[in-house]
């Protein structure tokens, strides 16, 4: 438990640094401009295109790695379940912002990397609106998606992927799972 609660304290410290970097406003900023721009994915309307509000509901984060001393990259790994946060509670926030309905709006975060140690499952365990994935299926993760899932005909729920230590058959898996013109567009 002590062991946890260090490392926690490590990751939310690492992560106001993250959230005062470049890299991380960048992001906010790219991240603002595809979640409220007219994209192909418009519907077509009697008086020209409708806006479609994009959600983004899920994070699949991949390849994280372990965050304990004895791990080479554990200070990586903290960065980057740190940027993680920051990345969460970011979408978090613009979900909010578009609808009252705040629960059903948070973004969850499912964690999975076979270097996982117990420590590593409670730490990300912890965290509000985390969880570590149970199988290991090697990056075939096939999104689920449901059209309107709020009722409303102008609405896309997205899942974005994090992966910062991941080889490239891994990303191959990913794509793969998803190839397709409407699945890839979510």
């Amino acid at each position: 438990a002590v062991v946890v609660l260090e490392i926690l304290g490590d990751v939310y410290a690492k992560r106001n640094y993250v959230e005062k970097s470049e890299f991380f406003s960048t992001w906010v900023k790219t991240m603002r401009s595809h979640l409220n721009t007219e994209n192909s994915n418009d519907i077509e309307g009697g008086s020209g295109k409708k806006k479609m509000r994009r959600t983004i509901r899920k994070i699949v984060c991949l390849g994280i790695g372990s965050f304990q001393s004895h791990s080479p990259n554990h200070i990586n790994s903290r960065f980057q379940l740190a940027a993680l946060l920051a990345m969460q509670s970011f979408i978090g926030t613009m979900n909010q912002r578009e609808d009252n309905n705040r629960e059903s709006l948070s973004c969850l975060v499912e964690v999975f990397d076979p270097l996982l140690e117990l420590t590593d499952r409670h730490v990300i365990s912890s965290l509000t609106g985390f969880s570590v994935g149970s199988d290991n299926n090697e990056g075939k993760t096939c999104l689920a998606y449901r059209e309107n899932p709020y009722g409303k005909s102008d609405h896309i729920v997205m899942t974005m992927f994090f992966m910062p230590h991941c080889s490239l058959r891994l990303y191959s898996n990913v794509l793969w799972s998803n190839w397709g013109k409407e699945s890839l567009s979510r």
